[in-house]
């Protein structure tokens, strides 16, 4: 399924270059003692309530929060997709939903390499993607497969070492198949983690994710996912010394396609950083 078949969507919030991700061209309009920050763009006006104390950055970050969510209330779930996660500006893994070609011919991998492990056809909105081990705790060339509409079943958790109900888990999970060794981690997603954290971005639907290994030990490595915007993780990224994620000026990032999750990754034991991570949507016609 190429690029030709993927619907156009207009970009919303985060410009073609850095500088633009952190600053916003806005007018002030005033009607008696009210005042509003305008911004316009084709086919796009925005117009939001601010106050005469609010300095400018508040202000650009009210506009880019309100782009934000227009962008978010824009995604269609009925839509298969195609979803890259880029790290330091480049691709390291792309996921694709179930129900694509590339998709299939990932879990005919699974299926033959993992027979009857899982429901592999339990809906065509699942994700799947080829991943090399770019990261802790990753060894190898592994498959990821995700389960967006479900909970880990006890199952499953008990294969783990989890106790049922230990856990405050949020509906999706995913399991990394790792090619060489035929070893699967579980990475369960919970509302909150326990002990100290380093500082993480803020933004909206915050939750977690745990890796645990067949052993039943569990990694000492998290992922934070959040939805924040652009010029928020720039920001965030600055003033932590870590790599923004997206891609720069010109690269292949394009019109049609949309950062609608941020990742963290952080050591629980040390609080060190590990990558900071771009999903990048992209919505399929059928």
């Amino acid at each position: 399924m190429g690029r030709n078949n993927l619907r156009r969507r207009q970009r919303l919030y985060g410009d073609d270059n850095m500088s633009n991700i952190t600053t916003i061209n806005y007018q002030i309009r005033t009607d008696g003692d009210e005042m509003y920050a305008t911004f316009s763009r084709p086919n796009l006006y925005v117009e939001v309530p601010i106050t005469a104390a609010m300095t400018e950055d508040e202000i650009e970050d009210l506009i880019h929060d309100f782009l934000l969510q227009v962008a978010q209330q824009q995604i269609d779930p009925s839509k298969l997709i195609e979803n890259d996660v880029y790290v330091e500006g480049s691709i390291v893994r792309r996921d694709y939903s179930v129900g694509t070609p590339e998709g299939q011919a990932l879990v005919a991998e699974l299926e033959e390499a993992f027979p009857n492990f899982v429901n592999w056809e339990s809906t065509q909105y699942n994700l799947v993607g080829r991943f090399s081990a770019y990261r802790e705790p990753y060894e190898n060339t592994s498959i990821s497969w995700y389960v967006g509409d479900a909970t880990p079943s006890a199952e499953l958790l008990s294969d783990y070492g989890i106790e049922e109900g230990s856990l405050n888990l949020i509906s999706w999970y995913g399991l990394k198949f790792d090619m060489s060794t035929l070893d699967i981690k579980l990475k369960a997603v919970v509302v909150d983690v326990e002990g100290d954290k380093p500082a993480l971005p803020a933004g909206y639907n915050g939750y977690y994710a745990l890796t645990y290994n067949q052993d039943h030990s569990l990694s000492e490595w998290v992922d934070f996912y959040v939805t924040a915007t652009a010029k928020r993780m720039v920001e965030f990224c600055a003033e932590n010394g870590l790599d923004y994620p997206a891609p720069a000026v010109g690269t292949d990032v394009e019109d049609d396609e949309f950062i609608d999750c941020w990742g963290v990754v952080y050591n629980s034991r040390t609080l060190e950083y590990g990558p900071v991570k771009a999903f990048v949507r992209r919505e399929l016609d059928a």
